[in-house]
């Protein structure tokens, strides 16, 4: 495995030497340097993405302070599937 990393420490890609092919990853952040999105498959020549359509892509969704609302996973010929972080919190009652 060879590995690539952002300026903050955050890894960008992972290049699979050895395995079969659409087993590499490309990842992008959120100005909060939260994962944003991770898509699976054959990285380009230059490492910046994903050749083509991914095999397999999963998408955070945040909330404008970074709290977690949402989560999408999409594998190809297969669909896609969706999370939320559930319902808001109920605000406390005084007594």
């Amino acid at each position: 495995m060879q590995y690539g990393f952002d300026r903050a420490g955050n890894r960008v890609w992972r290049d699979n030497l050895v395995g079969t092919s659409n087993q590499d990853e490309y990842y992008l952040y959120d100005n909060l340097y939260q994962l944003k999105t991770l898509k699976r498959g054959n990285l380009n020549a230059g490492k910046t993405d994903i050749s083509g359509t991914p095999v397999w892509q999963e998408d955070w969704n945040y909330d404008p302070t970074g709290n977690w609302r949402g989560h999408n996973q999409c594998l190809r010929d297969q669909g896609q599937r969706e999370h939320d972080a559930g319902p808001e919190p109920k605000p406390r009652q005084s007594q």
